[in-house]
């Protein structure tokens, strides 16, 4: 088979409640400046932002007719992964299939059980070891079954990504993504990320200088025309004891420059202060994503959170007092959560008005390879296989209400659910959550009164 491309890397599409998750793919934009630089023909087939169905990718793959497809599998999409490679092994039955990603680094070489017809598997970061793939496939076959693992990559070495789909995102409204930095700080017990980051060895949250990051930046504003940058970091603060003077560092040098630009982020909601939000929105910080969880102090220690509900408090706070629109992160169902937590949470989230429709119905996901996963499968309540994971929760009541919720009020919360584009029009959103809160609290009280 003669090749047009080397590598075609597969954004695989899959809809979360009803839509296509929006923003370009740095993972792979990553990996191809990375391949690109080495000399490989690679090209980046996004099946999100281009709405593809999988037969679509197939046939895009087809045209490319390249030796090795690479998959970026996380749980969510698992069941995208193992249909497409499926189709993709019957088409081109000579095709080199690797996937990376979240699933395949914390499920080892299980993954090849999860997606028949993988030829390999890349655990951890994927630029070093995408490059060693390549350079053994030129040298001679691999054969099957191979697990290569990535070391972590000096980030200020990284080529800037590449940045194939993003006209097609500026076009359609969508922010550009920027990373300053690379895993998180926490030990959350039921985040894939932070299982991640610490799977692939070496530090666990690591940053690019802010000369750097503030240059690729400028690169967006004045070569593409971007005016709204999503900075797609887990914790973009980092350490707590190191978060003012990155905040400061930052904001100094996006002053110098006077770029006119609009960004969101995500952090801790125990590390935020009022003045690091003020110094951020004073150069262009619009919008901010935080992880509560939960104002149970029983659930946050539980779930190894390290924060407590005081700190809470006082970054919401912040928060309000600075008027930066922010979503908050919530789970309301927990494993453990009972009855009485229930009815505090209800209270404390209808405090303020969350910009996540689904807020009300919001139930822990139990990832494949997380704490969370191995302490109920050791408990014997964990239900399903990956990319359909669950539990059984330990009280009944709790259950009830949940399935009751879920079934009253999902349909309305797929039509209320908005897209990056849309962070700032979200009173119907905010209708919708509210809507789901006074129902499950009307289901608490019921629950409580039997």
């Amino acid at each position: 088979m003669s090749s047009h491309v080397d590598i075609a890397l597969v954004n695989l599409p899959h809809r979360t409640l009803g839509t296509y998750p929006v923003g370009e793919h740095l993972g792979l934009c990553y990996l191809a400046s990375c391949l690109r630089q080495a000399g490989y023909r690679t090209e980046i087939v996004d099946g999100c932002i281009h709405r593809m169905s999988l037969s679509g990718v197939v046939r895009e793959v087809q045209r490319m007719r390249p030796r090795v497809t690479g998959l970026s599998v996380s749980e969510p999409c698992l069941p995208q992964a193992i249909v497409l490679t499926r189709h993709l092994r019957r088409a081109i039955p000579d095709l080199h299939i690797t996937a990376g990603g979240f699933l395949p680094t914390l499920a080892g070489e299980g993954v090849f059980r999860l997606i028949p017809g993988l030829n390999s598997v890349i655990t951890g970061e994927g630029e070093l070891a995408i490059l060693d793939l390549m350079r053994r496939l030129g040298s001679s076959s691999l054969g099957e079954g191979i697990v290569l693992h990535g070391e972590k990559p000096a980030l200020d070495e990284l080529p800037p990504p590449a940045r194939d789909t993003l006209p097609l995102h500026v076009k359609m409204g969508f922010p550009a993504s920027l990373s300053t930095s690379r895993g998180c700080i926490g030990t959350c017990t039921y985040c894939s990320a932070g299982s991640y980051a610490r799977a692939s060895g070496g530090a666990p949250w690591r940053a690019r200088s802010i000369e750097s990051v503030v240059a690729e930046l400028e690169s967006l504003v004045k070569e593409y025309g971007v005016r709204i940058v999503k900075i797609v970091d887990d914790n973009f603060l980092g350490p707590q004891n190191g978060a003012a003077a990155r905040v400061r560092e930052f904001v100094n040098q996006l002053k110098a420059l006077r770029l006119k630009a609009r960004f969101s982020l995500s952090a801790r909601v125990d590390t935020i202060t009022y003045d690091m939000l003020e110094e951020l929105k004073s150069v262009g910080l619009s919008f901010l994503s935080v992880g509560i969880e939960s104002c149970v102090q029983r659930e946050l220690d539980e779930w190894d959170k390290n924060s407590t509900i005081a700190q809470i408090r006082a970054g919401l706070r912040a928060l309000d007092k600075s008027r930066i629109p922010y979503n908050a992160g919530f789970i309301m169902f927990g494993p453990n959560t009972t009855l009485e937590e229930l009815r505090i949470k209800v209270e404390f989230m209808m405090g303020f008005a969350p910009s996540t429709p689904a807020a009300a119905l919001n139930v822990m996901r139990p990832f494949c390879g997380t704490p969370l996963a191995f302490q109920l499968q050791d408990a014997g309540r964990l239900r399903g296989k990956p990319g359909f994971l669950s539990f059984s929760f330990s009280d009944p009541r709790v259950a009830a209400i949940h399935q009751n919720l879920k079934t009253r009020l999902l349909r309305c919360f797929r039509s209320a659910v908005i897209t990056e584009a849309d962070r700032y029009r979200g009173s119907a959103v905010s209708r919708a959550a509210q809507r789901g809160l006074a129902e499950l609290s009307e289901l608490v009280l019921r629950a409580g009164g039997q």
